[in-house]
Protein backbone atom coordinates (compact mmCIF):
# COMPACT_ATOMS: atom_id res chain seq x y z
CA UNK A 1 0.00 0.00 0.00
CA UNK A 2 1.38 3.44 -0.57
CA UNK A 3 0.97 5.77 0.96
CA UNK A 4 -1.22 8.85 0.62
CA UNK A 5 -2.62 11.79 2.40
CA UNK A 6 -5.17 15.02 3.05
CA UNK A 7 -4.32 17.58 5.62
CA UNK A 8 -6.13 20.49 6.52
CA UNK A 9 -5.66 23.43 8.86
CA UNK A 10 -6.69 27.28 9.54
CA UNK A 11 -6.50 29.88 11.81
CA UNK A 12 -9.21 32.48 12.41
CA UNK A 13 -7.92 35.40 14.21
CA UNK A 14 -10.35 37.17 16.59
CA UNK A 15 -11.08 40.73 16.62
CA UNK A 16 -8.09 43.20 17.40
CA UNK A 17 -8.38 45.10 20.63
CA UNK A 18 -9.69 48.64 19.36
CA UNK A 19 -8.06 50.70 22.29
CA UNK A 20 -11.97 51.83 23.70
CA UNK A 21 -11.50 52.46 27.62
CA UNK A 22 -13.68 50.64 30.42
CA UNK A 23 -13.62 49.36 34.04
CA UNK A 24 -12.92 46.17 31.89
CA UNK A 25 -10.42 46.73 29.07
CA UNK A 26 -8.47 48.98 31.23
CA UNK A 27 -7.62 45.75 33.80
CA UNK A 28 -7.62 43.45 30.80
CA UNK A 29 -7.32 44.37 27.53
CA UNK A 30 -7.92 41.58 24.82
CA UNK A 31 -4.92 41.88 22.78
CA UNK A 32 -5.53 39.08 21.20
CA UNK A 33 -7.33 35.95 19.95
CA UNK A 34 -7.55 32.89 17.24
CA UNK A 35 -9.11 29.60 16.93
CA UNK A 36 -7.76 26.96 14.56
CA UNK A 37 -9.51 23.67 13.10
CA UNK A 38 -7.23 21.01 11.62
CA UNK A 39 -7.57 17.44 10.24
CA UNK A 40 -5.59 15.20 8.36
CA UNK A 41 -6.36 11.66 6.50
CA UNK A 42 -3.90 9.67 5.37
CA UNK A 43 -3.56 5.61 4.46
CA UNK A 44 -0.69 3.90 6.30
CA UNK A 45 1.57 1.68 5.28
CA UNK A 46 1.77 -1.46 7.44
CA UNK A 47 4.36 -0.70 9.93
CA UNK A 48 7.51 -3.52 10.40
CA UNK A 49 7.48 -2.84 14.33
CA UNK A 50 5.75 -1.72 17.38
CA UNK A 51 6.43 1.81 18.71
CA UNK A 52 6.64 3.17 22.33
CA UNK A 53 5.37 6.63 23.36
CA UNK A 54 7.38 7.95 26.04
CA UNK A 55 7.30 11.02 28.51
CA UNK A 56 9.61 13.66 27.54
CA UNK A 57 12.59 12.47 30.12
CA UNK A 58 11.93 8.46 29.71
CA UNK A 59 9.29 6.88 31.52
CA UNK A 60 7.50 4.62 29.16
CA UNK A 61 3.74 5.77 28.70
CA UNK A 62 2.57 2.58 26.57
CA UNK A 63 3.55 0.51 23.54
CA UNK A 64 0.94 0.52 21.00
CA UNK A 65 0.20 -2.15 18.45
CA UNK A 66 1.34 -1.70 14.48
CA UNK A 67 -0.97 0.13 12.93
CA UNK A 68 -2.17 -0.40 8.85
CA UNK A 69 -4.77 1.43 6.45
CA UNK A 70 -6.84 4.10 7.35
CA UNK A 71 -5.58 6.69 10.05
CA UNK A 72 -7.58 10.00 10.65
CA UNK A 73 -7.37 13.16 12.68
CA UNK A 74 -9.70 15.91 13.69
CA UNK A 75 -8.65 18.74 16.43
CA UNK A 76 -8.97 22.42 17.44
CA UNK A 77 -7.08 25.14 19.53
CA UNK A 78 -7.74 29.00 20.71
CA UNK A 79 -5.61 31.12 22.02
CA UNK A 80 -6.44 34.37 23.75
CA UNK A 81 -4.11 37.34 25.08
CA UNK A 82 -5.35 39.83 27.56
CA UNK A 83 -2.62 42.09 29.07
CA UNK A 84 0.05 40.21 31.05
CA UNK A 85 -2.40 36.86 30.88
CA UNK A 86 -2.75 34.70 28.26
CA UNK A 87 -5.11 31.02 27.84
CA UNK A 88 -4.47 28.55 25.04
CA UNK A 89 -6.35 25.49 24.77
CA UNK A 90 -6.07 22.34 22.96
CA UNK A 91 -8.03 19.26 21.86
CA UNK A 92 -7.25 16.33 19.06
CA UNK A 93 -9.26 12.69 18.65
CA UNK A 94 -7.17 10.14 16.29
CA UNK A 95 -8.78 7.35 14.56
CA UNK A 96 -6.02 4.56 13.47
CA UNK A 97 -6.51 1.08 12.04
CA UNK A 98 -4.34 -1.98 12.78
CA UNK A 99 -3.11 -4.78 10.93
CA UNK A 100 -6.29 -6.94 10.32
CA UNK A 101 -8.72 -3.89 10.34
CA UNK A 102 -7.26 -1.96 7.26
CA UNK A 103 -9.80 -0.61 4.77
CA UNK A 104 -9.66 -0.95 1.43
CA UNK A 105 -7.94 2.51 0.09
CA UNK A 106 -10.75 4.76 -1.11
CA UNK A 107 -13.54 3.18 1.05
CA UNK A 108 -15.79 5.38 3.67
CA UNK A 109 -17.81 3.51 6.07
CA UNK A 110 -21.26 5.15 7.73
CA UNK A 111 -20.06 8.46 9.28
CA UNK A 112 -22.13 8.06 12.36
CA UNK A 113 -20.20 5.40 14.30
CA UNK A 114 -16.67 5.46 12.93
CA UNK A 115 -15.59 7.93 9.90
CA UNK A 116 -13.44 5.63 7.61
CA UNK A 117 -14.48 2.49 9.08
CA UNK A 118 -12.56 -0.30 8.28
CA UNK A 119 -13.81 -4.06 7.42
CA UNK A 120 -16.49 -5.38 9.83
CA UNK A 121 -14.33 -7.96 11.26
CA UNK A 122 -11.11 -8.03 12.30
CA UNK A 123 -8.92 -6.02 14.81
CA UNK A 124 -11.14 -2.83 16.11
CA UNK A 125 -9.28 0.30 15.51
CA UNK A 126 -7.11 2.63 18.30
CA UNK A 127 -9.08 5.72 19.03
CA UNK A 128 -6.57 8.38 20.86
CA UNK A 129 -8.02 11.64 22.69
CA UNK A 130 -5.94 14.24 24.00
CA UNK A 131 -6.55 17.93 25.34
CA UNK A 132 -4.82 20.63 27.11
CA UNK A 133 -5.51 23.96 28.48
CA UNK A 134 -2.29 26.27 29.30
CA UNK A 135 -2.60 29.68 31.41
CA UNK A 136 0.64 31.99 32.16
CA UNK A 137 0.67 35.96 33.83
CA UNK A 138 3.18 37.98 33.93
CA UNK A 139 3.72 39.35 37.43
CA UNK A 140 6.14 41.93 36.50
CA UNK A 141 3.15 43.65 34.35
CA UNK A 142 4.62 43.15 30.50
CA UNK A 143 1.87 42.46 28.27
CA UNK A 144 2.00 38.96 26.32
CA UNK A 145 2.00 38.76 22.75
CA UNK A 146 2.40 35.55 20.38
CA UNK A 147 6.07 36.21 20.30
CA UNK A 148 6.34 35.99 24.11
CA UNK A 149 7.59 38.70 26.25
CA UNK A 150 8.98 41.97 25.94
CA UNK A 151 10.97 42.96 29.21
CA UNK A 152 10.55 46.61 29.73
CA UNK A 153 13.85 46.59 31.77
CA UNK A 154 15.39 43.72 30.25
CA UNK A 155 18.39 41.81 32.19
CA UNK A 156 21.23 43.25 31.49
CA UNK A 157 23.81 42.76 34.63
CA UNK A 158 26.83 44.37 32.79
CA UNK A 159 24.72 47.54 31.91
CA UNK A 160 24.26 51.02 34.15
CA UNK A 161 20.27 50.51 33.27
CA UNK A 162 20.44 46.24 34.41
CA UNK A 163 16.90 45.47 35.22
CA UNK A 164 15.03 42.27 36.53
CA UNK A 165 13.99 41.01 32.86
CA UNK A 166 10.24 39.60 33.09
CA UNK A 167 9.07 37.26 35.16
CA UNK A 168 5.98 34.55 34.29
CA UNK A 169 4.06 32.16 36.08
CA UNK A 170 2.83 29.07 34.22
CA UNK A 171 0.22 26.14 34.74
CA UNK A 172 -0.60 23.52 32.26
CA UNK A 173 -3.31 20.11 32.65
CA UNK A 174 -3.22 17.95 30.25
CA UNK A 175 -4.95 14.41 29.73
CA UNK A 176 -4.41 11.64 27.10
CA UNK A 177 -6.40 8.94 26.40
CA UNK A 178 -6.24 5.39 24.11
CA UNK A 179 -8.72 2.77 23.55
CA UNK A 180 -9.53 -0.14 21.10
CA UNK A 181 -12.56 -2.57 21.41
CA UNK A 182 -9.46 -5.41 20.90
CA UNK A 183 -6.89 -5.68 23.94
CA UNK A 184 -3.36 -5.53 22.58
CA UNK A 185 0.09 -6.30 24.32
CA UNK A 186 2.12 -3.71 25.43
CA UNK A 187 5.22 -4.89 27.02
CA UNK A 188 4.00 -8.06 29.17
CA UNK A 189 0.43 -6.30 29.64
CA UNK A 190 -2.64 -6.94 27.28
CA UNK A 191 -4.59 -3.67 27.24
CA UNK A 192 -7.74 -2.51 26.08
CA UNK A 193 -7.44 0.90 27.48
CA UNK A 194 -4.58 3.72 28.49
CA UNK A 195 -4.56 7.44 30.03
CA UNK A 196 -2.79 9.71 31.39
CA UNK A 197 -2.79 13.20 32.96
CA UNK A 198 -0.36 15.54 33.56
CA UNK A 199 -0.31 19.10 35.59
CA UNK A 200 2.56 21.05 35.24
CA UNK A 201 3.76 24.31 37.08
CA UNK A 202 6.53 26.39 35.83
CA UNK A 203 8.18 29.66 35.39
CA UNK A 204 9.88 31.73 32.85
CA UNK A 205 12.62 34.12 33.35
CA UNK A 206 12.68 37.18 30.19
CA UNK A 207 16.31 37.89 30.15
CA UNK A 208 15.28 40.08 26.79
CA UNK A 209 12.96 39.52 24.01
CA UNK A 210 15.33 37.16 22.41
CA UNK A 211 16.51 34.99 25.83
CA UNK A 212 14.26 32.98 27.98
CA UNK A 213 15.09 30.53 31.15
CA UNK A 214 12.07 27.99 31.83
CA UNK A 215 11.73 26.13 35.01
CA UNK A 216 8.91 23.64 34.83
CA UNK A 217 7.83 20.74 37.45
CA UNK A 218 5.43 17.86 36.20
CA UNK A 219 3.40 15.33 37.91
CA UNK A 220 2.18 12.25 35.32
CA UNK A 221 -0.39 9.79 36.36
CA UNK A 222 -0.66 6.46 34.42
CA UNK A 223 -4.11 4.74 34.38
CA UNK A 224 -3.86 1.23 32.93
CA UNK A 225 -3.80 -2.46 34.21
CA UNK A 226 -1.47 -1.14 36.86
CA UNK A 227 -1.56 2.53 37.96
CA UNK A 228 1.88 4.47 38.21
CA UNK A 229 3.06 8.12 38.52
CA UNK A 230 5.97 10.01 37.64
CA UNK A 231 7.87 13.84 38.45
CA UNK A 232 9.30 15.52 36.04
CA UNK A 233 11.81 18.66 36.54
CA UNK A 234 12.86 20.43 33.50
CA UNK A 235 14.90 23.33 32.68
CA UNK A 236 15.50 24.96 29.73
CA UNK A 237 17.61 28.10 28.16
CA UNK A 238 16.17 29.09 25.05
CA UNK A 239 17.02 31.64 22.14
CA UNK A 240 14.94 33.55 19.67
CA UNK A 241 15.92 34.86 16.51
Amino acid sequence: MRRRSLSFASQYPGPPYDGRTSSAADLLPVRGSSLGPSGTYATQPREDRTRTLTLETGPTLVTRPKLEGCRWRVGADATLLAGPISLKTEYGHLHAERHASAPVPGTVRALAGGLFEGSDSGVAPLETDALYVSATWCITGEPKTDKGVVPARPFRPLSADNGPGAWELAARFGVLRIDSRDEWESGEEMLKSVSAREVTLGVNWYFSSSTRLSLNATRYDIHRDSDSGAYELLARLMLFF
